[in-house]
């Protein structure tokens, strides 16, 4: 017979709970190893991005120091020694080391110490130079670059730039404000948009004005360009101007006419009969000698200059169509145009684009939604035999306009006789 005493079960759990203590002992000093290990990781990591983000600033404020040259010219009574050179002195572009020439210099840091060497391409005389700067640094575990792996490894830090050659007086000019209006972006004399016709005077409020003939006018808003009131007056002021205007709403074409022999007519006006989203009525145009604005008063010699109202029909915000030079001689008259070159900001109505329907049409489809005024559509006036000259203008083509031979009486659709004038 088996009896259980008390004493026998206590020696048992005795043994069984040193061997649980053993156990626990083994596990908890593998945690604390283990949270050693990570803690020394952490440790050596947040060595690691403090070194890397400290070599990189580092790299940077070389880079932004060299850029930060006061002038072109050489500094004035300055001898630069760029091994020992003090970056609080000023300097000037052509004080920079010659090319290839590496320049280096000890920086101290936390726990290291950093070598910051940089070296600056091409001459003094071209536009831009390329700048390197690296930095390395030996860490407390001891390693430092390897030269034989690409000059580089996870304690060197390389940064590559872009030095360029501007004179520092420019960015003064940061200081004015930038006028901005219409479609292309741009105000330009008389800081208003820049398709107002430079005569125009300026009657304050935002608004220039505009004479097209003895009795009548028209006033710009500066801003966009447009024409917003038309005046019964040829003399309209900012006394006048709310009383001798009434609003309205349109545009202006203007530009000049050339010819390459004066022994070819001039045209006697412009035609507007295919434009359509205009008042035909009050749609007129002016066409006349072209004045040097240098100079005004003095007429430009072999040159003619249109503006064309484009008088917005009721309930109308854009015109289309093509405008054509009304009145050319049938025999011997062809008309090209200076189409521009394609632009960022810059629409096909502002290049002087007037495409056509089909080559099987006479007429042009002509400008399309218009909704600028336009200034600078030019056009010059050659012989039937000839093609259209080679453009002296950068950045434009010379493209047929109009062809007025009479053995082709379609092109008669693009060589009206009628024109709308003031």
């Amino acid at each position: 017979m088996n009896y259980f005493t008390p004493t026998s079960r206590l020696l048992t759990q005795a043994g069984l709970s040193i061997l649980e203590a053993l156990v626990t002992l083994v596990v908890i000093s593998a945690g604390l190893l283990g949270l050693a290990g990570l803690q020394t990781t952490l440790t050596r990591e947040a060595d690691v991005s403090r070194h890397r983000g400290e070599a990189t600033r580092l790299a940077q404020e070389r880079i932004e120091t060299v850029r930060s040259y006061s002038q072109l010219a050489n500094a004035s009574g300055v001898a630069i020694t760029w091994d020992t050179f003090t970056w609080s002195t000023n300097f000037g572009w052509k004080d920079f080391p010659a090319s290839g020439i590496t320049v280096s210099e000890l920086v101290p840091g936390i726990n290291t110490t950093y070598t910051r060497q940089w070296t600056l391409g091409g001459t003094s005389d071209d536009p831009m130079r390329p700048l390197r700067v690296s930095v390395s640094w030996t860490d407390q575990y001891g390693i430092i670059p390897d030269s034989n792996i690409n000059n580089s490894s996870s304690n060197e830090i390389i940064l590559d730039s872009i030095i360029a050659k501007n004179d520092p007086v420019m960015s003064g000019g940061l200081n004015f404000p930038v006028a901005v209006s219409g479609a292309s972006g741009m105000k330009m004399v008389k800081n208003r948009h820049m398709n107002i016709p430079y005569p125009a005077t300026n009657i304050g409020s935002d608004q220039s004005s505009y004479k097209l003939s003895s009795n009548y006018s028209i006033v710009f808003d500066n801003q966009y360009g447009s024409v917003v009131k038309e005046c019964n007056t040829g003399t309209v002021t900012t006394e006048n101007v709310n009383t001798a205007c009434t609003p309205m709403a349109g545009y202006i074409v203007a530009g000049y006419i050339s010819r390459n022999s004066n022994s070819l007519s001039w045209p006697t006006g412009i035609s507007l009969a295919t434009i359509t989203g205009i008042n035909s009525t009050t749609s007129k145009c002016n066409f006349g000698p072209a004045i040097d604005q240098n100079t005004l008063g003095t007429e430009i010699s072999s040159y003619k200059y249109y503006i064309c109202l484009m008088y917005l029909a009721t309930d109308v915000e854009k015109w289309s169509g093509p405008v054509y030079l009304g009145g050319l001689a049938t025999t011997n008259t062809r008309v090209c145009r200076y189409q521009y070159t394609r632009a960022p900001g810059v629409t096909d109505n502002e290049r002087n684009v007037q495409p056509e329907y089909s080559p099987a049409q006479a007429h042009l489809k002509g400008y399309q939604a218009v909704d600028m005024s336009l200034d600078n559509q030019n056009y010059i006036i050659v012989g039937a035999s000839q093609n259209c000259p080679a453009a002296s203008v950068a950045h434009t083509d010379m493209v047929i306009h109009q062809t007025c031979p009479t053995s082709t009486p379609a092109g008669y659709v693009r060589c009206p006789t009628s024109t709308a004038m003031f």
